[in-house]
């Protein structure tokens, strides 16, 4: 990455880039769960994902010091750094992780269509399951744009350094940690639904104040965001994978991966003119419109069709009760 110069070059190594995070996407969850899945401990699922996301984000916490360090000695050493250690990551795959056996389907270039088809439908299954897929893209869609897009631009916006970015990313790294670690108490003592809304957010707050606040403040929200994204991530990983069986799970998760990253890039190029007419802050703010947007329509439409279908229950229960169940929904 660092040795290019030329639109084609930095286009050809996105593709691969691309291309590996195809591969990868779902493809380490659902080994993660089936794995625990094959010793009859898949109800630990909830804590191992917080483990792992809380180990993974100690990973941030030292890229965030060190990335922004070795940018300012030379803005190509962390790409060096960052694949000699995808080299050794390699290396501990290939010694360490294997294949399990419950409801496993080797891919093969026959079948893959097939599967691809069958992942898609374990995300639109239902109606209900259908809008929470929905939801959870868009959302996804926010936090992936702002980790890719928004974060190092915003801070240059505001008049950091590399080092000082690297900062703000690591108190959120920090705090990240924290919360991912404790998640599996927030999920014993708060609704799946409240953790989501948190979560989200966070997210809309820190993309529509961007544009309106002092540089200080503006970074607390660039921590307020990052410190978010690791309990959203664990909250949908739980979400996904109850509504998704083992046969297609890996398949199901790059499915829900493909979509969220067909919505970056649609918005990719539209985000590059606008950032260069305007500011990254400005695109803050007309992103968190657009999402506000897209899932305040989303909710509107899911309550519809619940209130509806709760309506044809009730009539073919009890129709005399249908008058006094529609006084009640509309009350509430």
């Amino acid at each position: 990455m660092p040795f290019g110069s030329t639109f084609i070059f930095f286009a050809v190594l996105e593709v691969i880039k691309g291309a590996a995070k195809a591969l990868y996407s779902g493809s380490f969850e659902a080994l993660t769960y089936d794995s625990l899945k094959d010793n009859g401990k898949e109800d630990l699922y909830p804590t191992i994902s917080a483990n792992l996301v809380t180990v993974s984000w100690i990973g941030y916490i030292l890229a965030g010091v060190l990335g922004g360090i070795l940018y300012d000695i030379w803005f190509g050493l962390p790409y060096l750094v960052l694949a000699l250690l995808y080299f050794i990551i390699i290396i501990l795959f290939i010694v360490y992780a294997k294949e399990p056996s419950v409801d496993s389907v080797k891919v093969t270039v026959k079948n893959y269509l097939k599967q691809n088809i069958e992942g898609f439908n374990e995300l639109f299954s239902k109606f209900n399951v259908s809008i929470v897929t929905i939801i959870l893209a868009i959302i996804t869609i926010g936090y992936y744009t702002a980790s890719e897009l928004l974060g190092i631009s915003q801070g240059n916006q505001y008049g950091l350094s590399g080092t000082q970015v690297g900062l703000i990313f690591t108190c959120g790294y920090i705090v990240s940690v924290g919360l991912s670690y404790v998640f599996p108490l927030f999920l014993k003592k708060f609704k799946t639904l409240s953790i989501v809304v948190s979560a989200t957010s966070a997210l809309l707050i820190s993309f529509l104040l961007a544009k309106f606040v002092s540089p200080v403040i503006g970074a607390s929200l660039i921590v307020l965001r990052i410190s978010n994204s690791s309990t959203f991530s664990n909250i949908r990983s739980i979400i996904l994978n109850k509504n998704i069986s083992s046969k297609n799970r890996s398949t199901a998760l790059s499915s829900f991966a493909l979509i969220y990253e067909l919505g970056y890039v649609a918005i990719a190029y539209f985000a590059g003119k606008y950032i260069g007419n305007n500011s990254p802050n400005d695109f803050a703010f007309l992103l968190g419109i657009i999402l506000l947007g897209l899932l305040v329509f989303l909710l509107v439409i899911y309550l519809f069709f619940r209130k509806k279908k709760l309506r044809r229950q009730a009539i073919k229960t009890n129709p005399f009760l249908c008058f006094q169940f529609i006084r009640v929904l509309l009350l509430s």
